[in-house]
């Protein structure tokens, strides 16, 4: 299995295992180990079901809004296109890398 890889792009954009994963500190604060695993886990599931599916193909990006209460978070689908175009360029590099990893299991 590969290794669980998290790169911060921007403050709000994440490539986490090969996926866009976009929130603030005040969603998931990097700094904190069970925010770390808990974006670890969540990239294993994302595009895996209806919910949470690739509605843009490989341009999808997940984005992560508070929820009311502020200990929970809201999953929204978007587009990397909307992305500024550096932003869109470091993302696909960084996609591109992780997809090209061998698994470490072989």
């Amino acid at each position: 299995m590969k290794e669980n890889q998290i790169v911060d792009i921007d403050g709000f954009v994440h490539v986490v295992n090969g996926k866009v994963i976009c929130f603030k500190p005040d969603v998931l604060d990097m700094s904190k180990a069970e925010d770390r695993e808990e974006v670890c886990r969540l990239s294993v599931k994302l595009y895996t079901t209806d919910m949470l599916s690739a509605v843009c193909g490989k341009n999808t990006m997940c984005v992560l809004r508070p929820y009311y209460d502020g200990k929970r978070y809201m999953i929204d689908m978007g587009t990397v296109l909307k992305l500024p175009q550096d932003v869109q360029e470091k993302v696909r590099k960084l996609v591109d890398e992780y997809e090209r990893k061998p698994d470490s299991r072989y």
